[in-house]
């Protein structure tokens, strides 16, 4: 027996609960700068159900992610990390 949640689906998102379980591919990334204002990453993301979304990441869910570090794997299987 699983005691753990099921994912929820992105269509789904909403703000009725502050915690959320997807689980989502992020098919494309980019990072915007807008002269004179902090840049932002935008992203589309999607779930099991192969619906795209777009998700204005800093407006939607920056204070909401707990997590704010990068990983990279670098050539030889070595591990940095940018905050």
């Amino acid at each position: 027996m699983s005691l753990s949640r099921p994912f929820d689906f992105i269509k789904d998102l909403n703000d009725s609960k502050h915690l959320w379980k997807i689980a989502v591919r992020i098919t494309q990334i980019w990072y915007v700068q807008i002269p004179s204002k902090l840049g932002h990453l935008e992203m589309i993301l999607m779930d099991s159900k192969v619906i795209q979304n777009f998700i204005l990441f800093v407006n939607l869910f920056e204070p909401l992610l707990l997590i704010k570090t990068f990983y990279f794997l670098l050539e030889g299987g070595q591990n940095t990390s940018v905050s």
